[in-house]
């Protein structure tokens, strides 16, 4: 079933085994963290969406000035990528049942995901120190927001993270051993 499908679906019209009943059984059988990682996910979104709504109509008025670019920002978008990169080959190698790639995966996912917040917050600081503080321009205030936003998913990521390569490794020793 589509992502599309079962965001559109009434699952509160469904009525047990009713024949007349034409829908599908959307929610029957899904893990409820599943549930609340898209309910998680969807509020992210709708925040993302707000936010680039938000900053395209801002950046009309005549107040804006927009900030420099920074190289550190670059390097900071590759880092961000590359932990999502090592995200996806640990995710298979979790599928797979390799213990040793999962724990090697996560730790460096882990250190990716520290390194990309310091990079923010050097990056926050190399912009204070040009003179462009937060409340001087709302183009200065967008950044920082957004920066502090991504800091605050990533910490969440790397801090989710650890519980469930223990409880994967315990688990795979528990299957391993019987």
């Amino acid at each position: 079933m589509s992502f599309f499908k079962s965001i559109f679906e009434k699952p509160w019209n469904y009525q047990g085994d009713d024949p007349n009943f034409g829908g599908s059984e959307i929610g029957q059988g899904l893990h409820p963290k599943r549930i609340a990682l898209r309910m998680f996910l969807g509020v992210v979104f709708v925040i993302f969406m707000l936010f680039i709504v938000a900053y395209f109509i801002r950046m009309e008025l005549d107040d804006w000035s927009p900030m420099p670019e920074s190289n550190l920002l670059w390097l900071n978008t590759l880092l961000l990528f590359i932990c999502s990169v090592i995200m996806q080959l640990t995710r298979g190698a979790a599928q797979k049942g390799v213990a040793q790639s999962v724990k090697y995966g996560m730790v460096a996912a882990g250190v990716f995901t520290l390194a990309f917040v310091y990079g923010q917050v050097s990056a926050w600081e190399e912009m204070n120190n040009a003179g462009y503080y937060l409340a001087s321009n709302p183009a200065n205030s967008f950044f920082m927001y957004l920066q502090d936003f991504m800091d605050y998913i990533s910490l969440a990521a790397c801090g989710y993270g650890p519980g469930r390569l223990l409880k994967f490794c315990l688990g795979l020793k528990l299957r391993q051993s019987n």
